[in-house]
């Protein structure tokens, strides 16, 4: 047992010496490149000194590099910058250099434990040399419940909107309804006007029982009676937009006026005008007839304001 002892004592020794050489050489380079301080150099350097012994020069050097700052400069500056290897290069060849019975000498000098680093095979293709890559470390499992996507929020079912009160139908003064197309309002307008046809007022704006059919109608407008060939001049100035034949107006006109005003002329015995005359207020566009539906004859007057229906006698003159 004590010559075994004494193998590995020696055999340790070995170890530390050639640690020690190769520590030697690469502050040996590091000096040369001015690449350590000058504490550190003058340690080094004490092995040119021949009165120095060899212990005397070891153990200088060991104390000039006990400390953690040196050995991380031997490290960096030496292994890295001056081999120009990866640090996952020299932690391997230090590895592999130091018999495993040393690494904890050599952990001790480098600062850092050479035991935890693998030794990386090499796979020999040809001529190229390829390293294997380490594996990889292990994802931490993600949270599957921060992963998962909250589900969408149910929006609310939109309320129906209220249906809107049905509008009250308009009525006249007897509660009857009144078409759509006319209003019972008075109507101011802003034109200069005249009265068309100076006649007897034989049916008026509302509703009637027609003097033809017999049936409870509506009657659109005013009707002045006059002797055939009266003339009938134009309500106010404006442009002829129809002039012509329907089976119920029978001879008949309509002329646009300013501001959304229109006015029309029926059963007329003759058209004195045509389609995009330019009349004036009073001038004669036509003469009173009894042509279309029409039990004598008369003058039928509308006025229309914006498209809807108004009553004529607000602006005409009439005899009962």
């Amino acid at each position: 047992m004590q010559h075994v002892y004494g193998r590995r004592v020696v055999h340790r020794r070995r170890g530390g010496v050639r640690l020690l050489l190769l520590l030697g050489l690469i502050a040996a380079v590091l000096v040369g490149r001015q690449a350590l301080p000058a504490a550190y150099r003058e340690a080094l350097l004490l092995g040119g000194n021949s009165e120095i012994s060899c212990r005397e020069f070891l153990e200088a050097v060991g104390a000039a590099f006990s400390s953690r700052e040196a050995r991380e400069m031997l490290w960096e500056k030496g292994v890295l910058e001056v081999f120009g290897l990866r640090r996952e290069e020299a932690e391997e060849a230090a590895v592999e250099a130091v018999p495993e019975s040393d690494a904890a000498a050599a952990s001790a000098i480098l600062g850092r434990d050479l035991l935890e680093y693998p030794v990386i095979p090499v796979v020999q293709t040809g001529e190229s040399r390829e390293d294997t890559a380490l594996p990889a470390p292990p994802e931490t499992a993600s949270d599957p419940v921060q992963e998962q996507e909250a589900p969408p929020a149910e929006e609310a079912p939109a309320e129906p909107a209220p249906d809107p009160a049905p509008e009250s139908p308009r009525t006249d003064e007897q509660g009857r309804v009144l078409p759509d197309i006319v209003s019972m309002e008075p109507t101011a307008l802003t034109l200069s006007t005249v009265t068309p046809v100076y006649g007897v007022l034989t049916s008026g704006f509302g509703y009637r029982d027609h003097p033809i059919d017999g049936e409870f109608k509506f009657h659109y407008g005013v009707d002045l009676a006059a002797p055939t060939g009266t003339e009938v001049g134009s309500f106010a100035a404006g442009t002829v937009s129809f002039a012509g034949w329907g089976e119920i107006n029978g001879y008949y006109i309509r002329v646009e006026h300013e501001n959304g005003v229109e006015t029309l002329y029926a059963h007329l015995s003759e058209i004195l005008v045509s389609k995009g005359d330019r009349v004036d207020a009073g001038e004669t566009i036509g003469l009173v007839g009894e042509t279309g539906e029409a039990s004598g004859p008369h003058l039928h007057f509308q006025v229309y304001v914006d498209g809807i229906l108004v009553d004529p006698l607000q602006y005409v003159e009439y005899m009962v």
